[in-house]
């Protein structure tokens, strides 16, 4: 049996089993026999076979992009598992992976949902932000031209309002408005409805709320690692209508302060709130105009 140690023969080796599912186990554990014995060899390694530098760049862009990206990722799930993490590695490897997630790139092949969910968390555990997080986008709607977020809420956006200390104030609570069945908004509002749900100490299956001793409730898998804070640029889940609702209000009260007018200069929300089902489906199925009227703003 032959010993491969040249990073070259290594890299030709591996380079035929990225697109098979069952050499990922063992491709790591080579990664992880590389990292504990010979932690000097496995730099080189993965700058090879991700393509990483000038001289290797090349040969990797010769592969199928679906190729290449399995490579960046595998690359990038064994350095997280590494006990030698060198940062100019992780940088390297960030920037590697995010030209995959450009919507041009997309467009030039499909790339397996899978892969793309392990390669967006590889870039969430590197501390990459999309450019367009925070951006509002403008639908063109027939009757009320509005703008609405480009992306869902993440946690990160979300732990902002958690870690606010207006967090628990009542009138972020109340008056959360009312639609009638065809989306028009009514006179009426719900009141304290929501200051109501924010001082029960359970929730509606009667279980006790994870609440710290200032009024902040956590989401309901705000503690899980493949839901949570944990994964910063994951959406937020496990939150109610209220605190939605809540958030909402708050993105409003301190919009001039934070990275969303940053990101849309020129933009000044009225009001921020959830979209009603008819502006979903306008944003779902509408195309986009640079310059509609000014409407309302919309998560």
């Amino acid at each position: 049996m032959e010993v491969l140690r040249d990073t070259e023969k290594i890299a030709a080796f591996l380079e035929d089993k990225w697109p098979e599912s069952w050499w990922r186990e063992p491709i790591l554990l080579l990664f992880g026999y590389l990292d504990v014995e010979r932690p000097l060899d496995l730099a080189p390694v993965l700058t090879r076979l991700a393509g990483l530098d000038e001289e290797s760049l090349p040969k990797v862009a010769a592969l199928p992009l679906k190729t290449q990206l399995a490579a960046a990722e595998l690359c990038a799930a064994a350095y997280r598992e590494c006990q030698n993490q060198n940062p100019d590695l992780q940088e390297r490897l960030k920037a590697r992976l995010e030209p995959f997630f450009r919507t041009e790139v997309q467009e030039k092949t499909f790339f397996p949902p899978v892969l793309l969910a392990s390669a967006a968390d590889a870039l969430d555990a590197f501390g990459y932000v999309h450019p367009n997080l925070y951006r509002f986008i403008p639908i063109a709607n027939r009757q009320s031209p509005f703008y609405i977020a480009q992306f869902p809420v993440t946690n990160a956006q979300y732990a902002r309002f958690l870690e606010a200390p207006d967090f628990a104030d009542p009138d972020l609570w109340r008056g959360f408005p009312k639609f009638d069945e065809h989306g028009r908004p009514m006179d009426d509002d719900w009141g304290d409805a929501g200051l109501k749900w924010l001082s029960d100490p359970e929730d509606w299956f009667g279980n006790k709320r994870d609440k710290t001793k200032d009024g902040i409730i956590y989401p309901k898998y705000w503690h899980e690692p493949r839901l949570g804070i944990a994964r910063p640029s994951a959406p937020v889940v496990g939150i109610s209508w209220y605190e939605a609702n809540a958030y909402c209000r708050w993105l409003t009260r301190h919009w001039d302060e934070l990275e969303e007018s940053r990101a849309n200069p020129g933009l000044k929300p009225g009001i921020i709130r959830l979209p009603t089902e008819a502006e979903w489906l306008a944003a779902a199925g509408e195309a986009l105009t640079p310059n509609p009227s000014p409407g309302g703003l919309i998560l």
